[in-house]
């Protein structure tokens, strides 16, 4: 036997040995490479998990945005109105209050509006729960006790009134107080609803003379279920909680199949829910305005991420989701690559086969969190990566940068008229008239909702203005081509340039927006930029 055996290795025994330890070092290499790969996959998917919840995360926080914009735009519009009114007349209401009515019937965020002058006066409009009538409550300083109460129709028809007797004192709301010692919008910690048997959360702002004396106070109650059906909207993934927490842990909303009944919760505490109450652990210290914290362990990834100032809402936005839900697939491939690293050489090569197929949906995940998924354009978080390389393009050639705002203008018409598949044609016409439009050189990204932006590199802002112009006729033709019915759709565009090279490309398009949002209300269709007011 031992003879058959130095005959089949002819070698010496230290031959043997060389080539055993050469074959263990090639088994080593493999397992090692295919161990190696489970760990570089594991910083993939965790880098692929963080971007795709904080793409959620920014999503979310555009929900909240629009959400906050919609009490301050009807607070800080009727607080204007009141400034510029005749304040020698008697009676101001005339004035400014039968805009109430409009700003409710145009807002579903809106649960009342309220008017309270600084001798007790008050004028209050509120939706009647369950029904599209209204309901106004009004009573003027010098009639003592007497108020009165109204009812009106969807068309704002009288449909019963009456007088009463009240002690009520609008002068001693907290709203009233507040914002009578601040200058900007004051937002207050979510309440219980006694109309609604829900959470509303009350904003308000005062209107004063040149003198910074109070005229009156502004007060809008929003209701917070308008945000949960925002949420619903968003893409978390099967199983994932997302709560909007104010400041002192009260949850302000979540989505509709939330695994907690905050409605239930109310109904039987007659209380805001806290985090603390449903066993919710938040983030210890407070965010910063946009501030984003992310943490993964075995359970899942959680993401706190802090509500933008420009809201003047304290708030937060707390995530949580598994792996399955942020990367559905890559978790069991990466448990699969780790039994592949302790087994057999051909279990290495197959690991090593699944790490190269595995590229690509590696590559579309990533890009899937840079891109708007209907528009086929780049988000928010991708147009800030692709400004910088631009802007500093163009301020080393000497150009001009113009950024540009733009929405379009009686959206939501479009979608109550002919349904939502033609809202998202129209928004998918506008995508692609703006790539069309546009220079391989230049950067267009969809925002959110129906606005977009852009940033071009021009000689002047003359030019700037002219080639706006030539993009909005653009964008217009193409949606009214693209879409039947949508012929009542049009585009108005903010543009802002920049001629002292800054290299903040978030300036530049707040810039813009300012400018849309002023533009708008006088004239829309157009473009408002720096040279002209308004360009149609």
């Amino acid at each position: 036997m031992a003879h058959r055996w130095v005959e089949m290795f002819p070698a010496s025994g230290r031959g043997f040995r060389v080539a055993l330890v050469v074959v263990l070092v090639i088994l080593g290499i493999l397992v090692t490479s295919v161990a190696a790969g489970a760990v570089v996959l594991s910083k993939y998917t965790e880098r692929a998990q963080l971007q795709t919840l904080e793409y959620v995360g920014e999503l979310t926080a555009e929900k909240v945005r629009h959400f906050a914009h919609s009490g301050q735009h009807t607070l800080e519009s009727t607080v204007d109105q009141i400034e510029a009114a005749d304040h020698g007349t008697p009676d101001v209401f005339t004035q400014v209050g039968r805009t109430l009515y409009s700003q409710l019937s145009q807002t579903p965020e809106l649960q009342s509006i309220t008017i309270a002058w600084r001798d007790g006066s008050y004028y209050k409009v509120s939706r009647i729960p369950g029904s599209t009538k209204y309901s106004v409550t009004h009573h003027w300083g010098d009639e003592g006790t007497v108020a009165y109460h109204a009812t009106y129709s969807q068309f704002w028809s009288l449909i019963s009134s009456k007088r009463f007797v009240s002690s009520y004192d609008v002068l001693d709301e907290e709203w009233y107080r507040i914002a009578s010692y601040h200058t900007p919008v004051v937002w207050q910690e979510p309440e219980i609803s006694t109309d609604l048997e829900s959470t509303v959360v009350m904003a308000s702002q005062a209107a004063r003379d040149d003198l910074r004396n109070i005229l009156a106070v502004v007060s809008v109650e929003v209701d917070t279920s308008q945000l949960s059906e925002a949420l619903d909207e968003v893409p978390y993934g099967e199983g994932a909680e997302a709560y909007v927490v104010a400041n002192g842990g009260a949850i302000v909303a979540t989505q509709s199949d939330s695994s907690y009944d905050l409605d239930q919760w109310i109904a039987d505490n007659s209380a805001v829910a806290c985090t603390s109450d449903l066993g919710i652990t938040i983030a210890d210290t407070a965010l910063e305005s946009g501030e984003t914290r992310a943490t993964i362990s075995p359970a899942g990834v959680v993401l706190d991420v802090g509500v933008d100032e420009s809201t003047g809402l304290p708030w937060q936005i707390h995530i949580e989701a598994s792996h399955k839900a942020v990367s559905d697939g890559l978790d069991s491939v990466q448990k699969t690559l780790v039994w592949l690293a302790i087994g057999t050489v051909v279990a290495g090569s197959v690991a090593g086969l699944l790490l190269w197929f595995m590229r690509g949906p590696l590559v579309r995940l990533q890009k899937a969190a840079s891109t708007d998924p209907l528009t086929g354009l780049p988000n928010r978080r991708k147009l800030d990566e692709l400004a910088k390389p631009m802007l500093a393009l163009a301020h080393t050639r000497g150009a001009v940068v113009a950024g540009g705002v733009l929405d379009l203008d009686n959206f939501k018409l479009l979608n109550d008229e002919c349904g939502h598949d033609s809202g998202d044609a129209a928004l998918v016409a506008v995508g692609k008239a703006l790539q069309e439009g546009t220079r391989a050189t230049d950067v267009v990204a969809r925002l959110g909702g129906d606005e977009f932006a852009f940033l071009l590199a021009v000689d002047s802002p003359e030019q700037a203005v002219a080639s706006a112009q030539r993009l909005r006729e653009r964008l217009v033709e193409r949606m009214h081509r693209d879409v039947p019915g949508s012929s009542m759709v049009g585009v108005t565009i903010g543009l802002s340039v920049d001629t002292a090279g800054t290299d903040s490309v978030e300036d530049l398009l707040l810039a813009a927006d300012e400018i849309l949002v002023a533009g708008k209300a006088q004239c829309k269709g157009c473009v408002h930029g720096p040279v002209a007011p308004a360009v149609s």
